[in-house]
C-alpha cells in the first residue's frame, strides 16, 4: 500500500509551503520507505486552495516516483490530509460553492484517476486524519521557512489624503 499524506501551511498575503509525505508499506517493499517532499506555494492561495493544490501535486509527485517503486500498478493509494474541507470538495466538488474550489477539487479527481486509467495504480482514496497524525504537517511548515518570501505578495501602501 502507498499512502500519501498532504498538508499546506500559508500566511496570508506573505508565503506559504505544502508538504508531502510519500509511505510505501511492505509488502510491496521489503521495509518501509517514506520520502518527504517540500513545496513553495505563493502566499495569496487561501488554506483550502493551498491544500488541494498539495493533493494535486501529490498525484504528479507518485507519477514521477512509478520507475522508482516497484508493482505500483497493482497498489492502492490512500491520500491522507488533515483538512476537512479538501477532503469534502474531492469526495463531491458539486457541494462546493465556489466554482474556483470546485475546478480545483475536479482536477485532483481527474489527475488520481488518470494515473489509475494508465494503470500506473490500481485505485485511490482519500480520508481526513488529525493534526497530529499527520507526518507532512512538519514538511509544510519547514518548506513554509525554507522558501521564505520567494512567493511573497509585495505590500501596497495606502494612498495618503
Amino acid at each position: 500500500m502507498i499512502t500519501l499524506f498532504v498538508d499546506a501551511s500559508i500566511r496570508t498575503g506573505r508565503t506559504g509551503g505544502a508538504g508531502v509525505v510519500v509511505r510505501v508499506d511492505p509488502p510491496m517493499v521489503a521495509k518501509r520507505i517514506t520520502i518527504p517532499m517540500q513545496l513553495a506555494l505563493p502566499g495569496t492561495l487561501s488554506s483550502n486552495h493551498a491544500e488541494l493544490f498539495a493533493c494535486l501535486s501529490a498525484a504528479r509527485i507518485l507519477e514521477s516516483l512509478r520507475s522508482i517503486i516497484p508493482g505500483m500498478g497493482q497498489a492502492v493509494v490512500a491520500l491522507k490530509t488533515d483538512s476537512a474541507a479538501a477532503v469534502k470538495a474531492v469526495i463531491s466538488p458539486s457541494a462546493v460553492r465556489t466554482m474556483q474550489t470546485r475546478e480545483i477539487a475536479k482536477n485532483v479527481r481527474r489527475a488520481f484517476d488518470d494515473l489509475r486509467e494508465r494503470r500506473v495504480i490500481l485505485g485511490w482514496s482519500i480520508q481526513k486524519i488529525g493534526r497530529s497524525s499527520n507526518p507532512a504537517d512538519a514538511c509544510a511548515a519547514a518548506a513554509r521557512k525554507t522558501y521564505g518570501d520567494a512567493f511573497a505578495c509585495p505590500q501596497e501602501n495606502p494612498p495618503r489624503t
